[in-house]
């Protein structure tokens, strides 16, 4: 009697959730979206984690799985029994993991953009993803899926050949285009044969839609459109003063106006002429045993040409596994007031991050200076 109420007592609540699900249905993608993004944005912590790369590894793979299945349960007995009950989840099974690499390459790209060239990839994948979750009843077309599928692929390999080789550079991505392009070769095999695909013409278009794809997207890294993932720019910025103790470096900077929320330190360099400095900071995070040469660029507005002048460079070479980064200062010994900008590179002169100030040279400083320690 007892197992009897228990039975009926779980029967109930899960025809309650049913129920429940039924009448806000609409909001689920809604919900999804929200926590899958803060569930993301918990978890994932370094791009070169070790738990963090088995877990999208695994969306990578259980996407693929369920980009096939979908298509071979679409053609009558093409799946067994077994698989056949469940070939309704099989298109819920591509929205969750799309959505779950979509929202972690939002994460990841996003450290390595800069706001002035390259942060566009980063808002592309932020719409894809957006898509993907609110609009999967009209992504199942399949070249849409594949051109999502190799976009996907490509994205993590960027990041994860150069951890798994410590290596960066542009041929750490064109391998990553390479074996994408593979990995996708072999999906449309697999269409081929179960007849998926059936006419000579859709597997071209298929091909050549690939093939487009990988030339775009080596094309855009060349001209420095897409963030050079797994480096990133931590922390870039101005100080007054920079100085070493033990493992802490103690920056002095000029707070932001109240009402610059969103500053970390004031746009407005006041510069004492005869006993103040002018200290360039950087913190750029790279993978564990990732060497790298870098380069800052000083950049000052010169109103008669009415462009930018590169006044210097200064090189230095980091090397990666620091969580917030490597850390380098440089004294600029050379000032005059105006539009700065300094430029973070790569040493194949992709743009890691840059920051811009107005430098005025003051008797006196408008309010006192503010300690913060990196």
């Amino acid at each position: 009697m007892d197992q009897l109420k228990e039975r009926l007592s779980r029967h109930r609540l899960w025809l309650w959730v049913l129920g429940r699900y039924k009448r806000h249905e609409q909001y689920v993608p809604l919900l999804s979206f929200v926590l899958g993004f803060l569930w993301d944005s918990l978890t994932l912590s370094r791009i070169d984690r070790f738990r963090d790369n088995l877990i999208l590894s695994f969306y990578l793979i259980f996407l693929t799985s369920c980009l096939i299945l979908t298509h071979l349960g679409r053609i009558p007995n093409r799946l067994s029994v077994r698989w056949s009950r469940y070939k309704k989840f099989y298109p819920l099974g591509i929205q969750f993991f799309q959505g779950g690499l979509f929202s972690a390459y939002v994460i990841y790209y996003s450290q390595s953009a800069s706001l002035s060239k390259n942060l566009w990839f980063v808002v592309l994948l932020g719409v894809l993803w957006t898509l993907s979750e609110f609009l999967q009843y009209h992504l199942g077309d399949l070249r849409l899926q594949l051109a999502l599928y190799y976009l996907l692929s490509h994205s993590f390999f960027a990041f994860f050949l150069p951890i798994l080789f410590k290596k960066t550079g542009y041929w750490m991505f064109f391998g990553a285009g390479v074996v994408s392009f593979v990995l996708l070769g072999l999906v449309l095999t697999v269409f081929w044969r179960t007849g998926v695909i059936s006419h000579w013409r859709s597997l071209g278009a298929s091909i050549a839609l690939a093939l487009g794809l990988f030339l775009g997207l080596d094309g855009l890294y060349r001209a420095n459109l897409i963030p050079p993932v797994p480096l990133s720019l931590k922390t870039a910025g101005v100080y007054h003063k920079v100085e070493k103790k033990g493992d802490a470096y103690f920056l002095e900077y000029e707070p932001p106006d109240w009402y610059q929320f969103w500053r970390k330190r004031s746009w407005e360099f006041h510069f004492v002429e005869g006993r103040d400095r002018l200290v360039g900071f950087t913190a750029i995070f790279a993978p564990d045993g990732i060497e790298q040469e870098i380069l800052e660029n000083w950049y000052w507005w010169d109103p008669a040409l009415d462009n930018w002048r590169l006044m210097d460079s200064h090189p230095y070479k980091i090397t990666g596994g620091r969580a917030f980064g490597w850390r380098n200062y440089y004294v600029k010994r050379f000032v005059k007031p105006g539009l700065w900008r300094v430029e973070v590179e790569d040493e194949e002169g992709k743009l890691l991050g840059d920051f811009d100030f107005e430098l005025q040279i003051v008797k006196e400083r408008p309010a006192p200076l503010a300690v913060r320690v990196q």
